[in-house]
């Protein structure tokens, strides 16, 4: 997959993945401009991952999709949420008894990443948790998530229970089209009509670290020991709106390195980089001169834009052909030119000759060599006919 739109190449040594910015534990990062529709920077965005809560994504906007009424009123039972407290999952904090609307339970779903929240919207909306996941799998398909499989609706650790940075930030974009999912998504806190106040993780995780997070205007996060952290993020920055997925962070004892490698590339990205125009359509890539002294322009096909360093060194070289010779013919290739950021190729690309360059004094030559030519032989045969009926006469 080539979408790197500014690190050097990426390779995989063994089963590691490759770290390319530095300062950050997250190995797998997809960021993308929402409001421009482009990948802006990526790391090993589509291996096959675990996603902890992530998954909850998925299982929230499939819930809503589903349910008829959200704000239908039902009392959790002990088959509602049977056996969850055993996962050591996180929790909302609704117990059964409880008096709630489905409402309540995608709140504390989403927010506080409530696991009895899943387990209830999958047996009272949903008839079982394999119904719900079955649900899951086929909004996958739908979303075309090739490296995306759903094993259950909490995001524990299972084998089949995987995805990737950038499938999760497509049911990201998806669910993020939906209203209800979108005010939910959004929101730092939710009272539940049981008055179970809820919080969102960042939220929680951020009084710890006390970064302003204004410009996040939603999140999900996750945790188990196979995934590791991770967080999917919306943010916004001078009128655009930005999907940030980081997975794998590193585990220490605060368990915020998801939020630290959030913020560490969405500022690093908003102060320091910017989508810059480095070829427009149209342009002159470079210019070669013929055998006899003319030139020839190679002009661009599209537009070369990338998410670049705003102090990035940019140069734009053409290694091929010095001299047009004349038995170039249109099609061959010439050469090729290569964008180089700070050294490293960013991007290459073969130009081929569109035109042969033969000389018009040359075509015209031809041209007419081909009408004497062709005189000669018509004179030619006026002569042999002639000859034949002199011959015809000496016999007659």
């Amino acid at each position: 997959m080539k979408k790197v739109l500014f690190s050097i190449i990426l390779f995989l040594l063994f089963i590691s993945p490759v770290k390319a910015l530095v300062g950050v534990t997250a190995p797998y990062i997809y960021y993308y401009n929402l409001t421009d529709d482009k990948l802006y920077y990526e790391e090993n965005s589509d291996s096959k991952i675990s996603i902890a809560s992530l998954t909850k994504i998925t299982t929230g906007i499939v819930a809503i999709e589903h349910i008829t009424d959200l704000d239908e009123e039902f009392i959790i039972t002990n088959d509602d949420i049977y056996g969850v407290y055993d996962l050591g999952a996180s929790l909302a904090g609704f117990n059964v008894g409880d008096k709630v609307t489905y409402r309540d339970l995608l709140y504390g779903l989403l927010l506080p990443s409530g696991a009895e929240c899943a387990k209830a919207l999958a047996t009272y909306a949903f008839g079982s948790d394999e119904a719900l996941v079955n649900e899951m799998n086929k909004l996958a398909a739908k979303l075309n998530l090739k490296n995306t499989h759903y094993a259950n609706t909490m995001g524990l650790d299972e084998e089949e229970n995987y995805s990737t940075a950038e499938d999760v930030a497509t049911v990201l974009k998806y669910a993020l089209q939906n209203k209800t999912f979108y005010d939910i998504f959004t929101s730092l806190t939710y009272e539940a009509s049981n008055g179970l106040t809820l919080k969102s993780t960042l939220e929680s995780a951020n009084r710890k670290l006390g970064y302003d997070l204004n410009y996040i205007l939603g999140s999900k996060t996750g945790f188990t020991y196979d995934a590791r952290l991770c967080l999917a993020s919306l943010a916004e920055h001078n009128g655009d709106k930005y999907i940030l997925v980081v997975a794998g962070s590193d585990i220490d004892s605060s368990h915020n390195n998801n939020l630290r490698d959030t913020n560490e590339i969405y500022t690093r990205f908003f102060n320091d980089y910017s989508y810059r125009s480095l070829i427009k359509k149209g342009d002159i890539i470079t210019t070669i001169k013929t055998y006899n002294n003319k030139e020839v322009n190679f002009y661009a096909k599209r537009d070369y834009d990338y998410f670049l360093e705003n102090d990035a060194n940019i140069k734009i070289v053409f290694d091929g052909d010095k001299v047009l010779h004349k038995d170039v013919k249109a099609g061959d290739q010439v050469g090729k030119f290569t964008i180089l950021v700070n050294g490293e190729e960013l991007y290459s690309e073969d130009l081929f000759l569109e035109k042969s360059i033969a000389s018009k004094h040359i075509i015209i030559k031809i041209v007419i060599g081909v009408i004497l030519l062709l005189f000669l032989f018509r004179e030619y045969n006026i002569f042999k006919r002639k000859m034949k009926k002199k011959r015809l006469k000496r016999r007659g």
